[in-house]
Parts: structure tokens; C-alpha cells; sequence
């Protein structure tokens, strides 16, 4: 697999690819980090990316060209370009499911007030939204979807935690527990103890169940 950033600041993302999990799994699947540097593509002696929107409103905008320009240095330009933006439309595991699965993916994070509208319209583009908060940092972003696919990957995360893990079937994660039994006074749910394997696997099913519809009614069954 092939993942190519386009981004300001290439170093937060390679920092947090070169340790734990990340490092790892890129290792060990062989898979090609690409982290290009927008400014790079920038004319004028400060290689500025980034200009006052029209129409007024606070911030800076990321502007057309020096993107188009890093997008076109290229040799093949993956579709679709994933653009993470509040804006977007949420972005799932279902998601992650399917771009683990694809030989290459290109990702561009904005920054600033983010990316000038017309990129959308001169590339083919899937803007996804992480959820109902705003970022300062696109390269933020990318990180999440990067590592949510990284960890599908063969050699990733242990399959069996997978099945059980938070949005698998439509449910968040079961409650867990660890050593000691009683912690404070608080004590561990006795069947989890009981070594009944039949009941303990009914008792992650509700809780699983219980926590969906209190804290994600939305995605409750």
C-alpha cells in the first residue's frame, strides 16, 4: 500500500509514524509513506500558501494553485483525493474498512480556515469529517484516518480484537476490566470472573447493546 499526504507541516505526521503501532505495522506490511510538502509548490520568496478569502472573514485560506501543483508532480493522481473538513460527510469504519483495502490512497490536509471550494471541483474529491468539532490542523486529521487503516492492515491489530472493538457490527466496545478484581471498592462484574464463557459472552452482547443505545442511539439497533 501506498499512502501520499499532501500537507504544511509533513513533520507531525511523520513523527507519529515513525513510533509504536504505526511504525510497526508500516514495517512490517512494507507500506510506502509519501509526505509532500505543499509549500514546496509555492511561488514568491516567503512561498506563501495562503491568502485572505473573499467575500471577507477571519483567517487565511489555503489557495489553489500551490495544491494543484503538488498534486500534479505526481505520476498518477489516486481517486478519490480524501480531504478530511467539518464539512464533509462523517467518516466511518466502514470507510477505513474500504480504504484498507485499496493499493494507494492520497490524503490533503488543509489548515488555516482550510482549502480554497475550487479544488473540489477541478479533482475528484471525498470530504469526510471526523465528527462535529473543528481542528487546527488538517495533518490532524489525515493521522486519524491514516492510523484507522494502517490498523487493518495484515500484521495490524489482533483479528480477535477487531470482531470486538467499538463500531463492529454496529455496537461500541463492551466495558473491560483488568487486575485487581476490586479496585477502591469497585469491584469487576462477577460473571466476567465466573469462567462461564457462554454467559460472559452474553454479558458483553448487552452491555455492548445497553451502551450503544445510552451514549450512540443513533447507531442503535
Amino acid at each position: 500500500m501506498k499512502i501520499t499526504v499532501l500537507c504544511l507541516f509533513p513533520e507531525i505526521i511523520q513523527h507519529y509514524c515513525s513510533v509504536s503501532i504505526p511504525k510497526r505495522i508500516i514495517e512490517e506490511n512494507g507500506v510506502e509513506l509519501v509526505l509532500i510538502n505543499i509549500r514546496s509548490f509555492a511561488e514568491g520568496t516567503h512561498f506563501r500558501c495562503d491568502e485572505k478569502p473573499f467575500g471577507g472573514g477571519a483567517g487565511m485560506l489555503m489557495q489553489v494553485e500551490p495544491i494543484a501543483r503538488a498534486l500534479e508532480s505526481l505520476e498518477e493522481i489516486s481517486k478519490p483525493l480524501l480531504v478530511p473538513s467539518p464539512d464533509g460527510r462523517r467518516f466511518l469504519q466502514s470507510d477505513a474498512e474500504y480504504y484498507a483495502k485499496r493499493n494507494s490512497i492520497l490524503l490533503l490536509a488543509g489548515h488555516y480556515e482550510g482549502i480554497d471550494a475550487r479544488i473540489k471541483d477541478l479533482y475528484s474529491c471525498d470530504v469526510v469529517s471526523l465528527g462535529d468539532y473543528v481542528l487546527s490542523s488538517g495533518e490532524l486529521a489525515c493521522l486519524n484516518i491514516i492510523d484507522s487503516i494502517l490498523r487493518l492492515q495484515e500484521n495490524g491489530i489482533n483479528k480477535e480484537s477487531l470482531v470486538e472493538e467499538s463500531f463492529t457490527e454496529g455496537l461500541l466496545e463492551h466495558d473491560q476490566y483488568t487486575r485487581p478484581s476490586v479496585v477502591r471498592n469497585l469491584a469487576v462484574p462477577d460473571v466476567l470472573l465466573s469462567g462461564h464463557h457462554k454467559n460472559i459472552e452474553k454479558w458483553k452482547e448487552k452491555n455492548r447493546e445497553l451502551k450503544t443505545k445510552l451514549f450512540r442511539p443513533d447507531i442503535a439497533r
